[in-house]
């Protein structure tokens, strides 16, 4: 596992958030129907002006694939995490509501016997009539 030294953290973290701006700029545009025409056009491009073609394919192999796939890859990563913490605080919150229903209903539990037994008291006092 790597360490870091500890007075390289400062930049590493700069680093980190600069690739994390970089990679959620490049999903972003590279998730809209715009980008989708665009590709759309590159892919078809060749079909129309044959001169095109080495400079469609390098784009395609180059841009689409070496930078926008790590980028989407790394966003998917990165709600992933956010998903995971947000279910785990989701089921933090379900615990302590659980564990506070379930001490209130030991509490009704409690005063349920308190007053069933009130209420043999009260009916011991007024003895049955045959």
């Amino acid at each position: 596992m790597l360490t870091i030294i500890p007075k390289h953290q400062l930049l590493v973290n700069k680093l980190d958030s600069i690739i994390t701006n970089i990679c959620d700029y490049c999903v972003d545009k590279f998730s809209t129907i715009y980008a989708i025409i665009v590709c759309l056009f590159w892919s078809l491009m060749p079909i129309f002006i044959h001169s095109t073609e080495n400079v469609v394919f390098y784009i395609s192999g180059g841009v689409i694939q070496l930078i926008a796939l790590p980028a989407i890859l790394y966003r998917d990563k990165r709600g992933t995490e956010k998903a995971e913490k947000r279910a785990e605080a989701d089921h933090l919150a379900i615990q302590a509501e659980f564990k506070m229903l379930k001490t209130l209903l030991n509490e009704v539990h409690v005063l349920v016997r308190e007053a069933h037994t009130t209420h043999k008291e009260v009916l011991k006092l007024f003895p049955k009539k045959d």
